[in-house]
C-alpha cells in the first residue's frame, strides 16, 4: 500500500494556468506531504541499502523557516528506524537545508540521533521534485543517502 502511495505521488499533477516551473519558495506557504526514495551508504559496514523517507511539511508564512516531521526506513538487518521533528531552511531558491535530531529505532533499541538533509526542489504544477543527500549519526550506525524527492503542496 506504501508503495502504491508512493507510485501514485510520482506520477500525477494538477493542472494551473501559469508557468508550471516556480522558484518561489518564500510565497510557497502550506502544507507538503512527500517521500524520497533512496540509496543508504552504511559507512560502518560499508554495505548498500534501500531508504524511505516521508515527511509532513508547513512553510511558515511569508518565510524561509518550514516545520516537518519525518520517518525514516533503511531496510537493512538491523530494523533501522527514524521518527524526526526537523527545522528546514531555504538560504537560496531552490535549495534547502535540514537539521532534524531524532529517535532511532534499531531493532529493540532507541536512541538519539542527528540528521543533517539538502534538497534541491523544482516545483512544478504544485509539486517539488529534485534530488535530496543526508548524511546521519547515530550510536549504531552512520549513513549516507542520496535519492530523488518527490512532493506534493496542499
Amino acid at each position: 500500500m506504501l508503495a502504491a502511495l508512493c507510485l501514485t505521488c510520482t506520477c500525477g499533477a494538477k493542472a494551473e494556468d501559469h508557468d508550471p516551473v516556480q522558484h518561489d519558495h518564500a510565497h510557497s506557504t502550506g502544507i507538503e506531504l512527500g517521500t524520497s526514495n533512496a540509496l543508504v551508504f552504511n559507512m560502518d559496514e560499508k554495505s548498500l541499502a534501500y531508504g524511505l523517507h516521508l515527511h509532513g511539511t508547513y512553510t511558515l508564512p511569508e518565510s524561509d523557516l518550514a516545520l516537518v516531521l519525518g520517518y525514516e526506513r533503511v531496510l537493512d538487518e538491523h530494523r533501522h528506524q527514524t521518527l524526526s521533528p526537523l527545522t528546514c531552511y531555504r538560504p537560496a531558491e531552490p535549495l534547502s537545508l535540514c537539521l532534524p535530531p531524532g529517535v532511532t529505532f534499531d531493532g529493540d533499541e532507541a536512541n538519539l540521533a542527528a540528521h543533517a538533509e539538502a534538497s534541491y526542489e523544482f516545483e512544478v504544477h504544485g509539486w517539488h521534485l529534485g534530488p535530496a543527500a543526508e548524511v546521519a549519526y547515530g550510536p549504531e550506525n552512520t549513513h549516507l543517502n542520496l535519492g530523488p524527492h518527490t512532493g506534493i503542496m496542499f
